[in-house]
């Protein structure tokens, strides 16, 4: 019975991760698709660049709202650790492959942030430090994000198990690839930096 609720949590998570936040919100607003501008990424750095704060902050919530409530719903009903983050990883997946659009999405660092605070708030709280302390100095966003993915699967070895560490790891590894555009512009320096607190 276990396997069957895993698996039905399984591809829940992952539909709903597919579902695209950002092109909802901005279809509603009237705003700027932001698959058609700026960096056009379907995220919520890129709906501030080219919309404005507030339907990037919605964004940003429902983004982690999808990796947040399948973690949540799994511990509610008792699964284990290892079950509870893999089915966090398969929102996570769904937000930067979905199926309802061709599987072109985003970069999944909101989703997978829910998914850290749904899992371990004491992780994510640590987590966005990190995020935070290297934005600061950077103010580039991809680079925040990407340096902290690495460190994850290392933080995750710390609280949990070798098993959680390892599908931490794969969460890191579709990161930095999806945000493989991204690497190849800082390694040239022409990633474009982000006011994300002064907008």
């Amino acid at each position: 019975m276990q396997i069957l609720i895993f698996s039905m949590l399984a591809v829940a998570a992952y539909f709903l991760g597919c579902i695209a936040s950002s092109v909802i919100i901005a279809k509603y607003f009237g705003c700027i698709d932001p698959r058609t501008s700026g960096s056009k990424n379907p995220g919520a750095t890129n709906m501030l660049r080219v919309n404005n704060k507030y339907v990037a902050l919605m964004t940003l919530i429902a983004d982690l709202l999808k990796g947040m409530l399948p973690v949540l719903f799994a511990k509610m009903l008792g699964l284990d650790s290892l079950e509870i983050l893999v089915i966090g990883m398969f929102a996570f997946v769904g937000h930067i492959y979905p199926v309802f659009y061709a599987f072109h999405g985003g970069k999944g660092v909101a989703t997978a942030l829910g998914v850290l605070i749904g899992y371990s708030l004491q992780m994510a709280l640590i987590l966005v430090l990190i995020w935070l302390i290297i934005y600061f100095f950077s103010k580039i966003v991809s680079l925040a994000s990407i340096t902290t993915f690495i460190i994850f699967p290392f933080a995750t070895l710390l609280f949990f198990n070798w098993p959680e560490a390892i599908v931490a790891l794969l969460m890191a590894l579709i990161s930095i690839v999806a945000h493989k555009a991204n690497i190849r512009q800082l390694m040239v320096g022409t990633e474009q930096k982000t006011e994300i607190f002064n907008e």
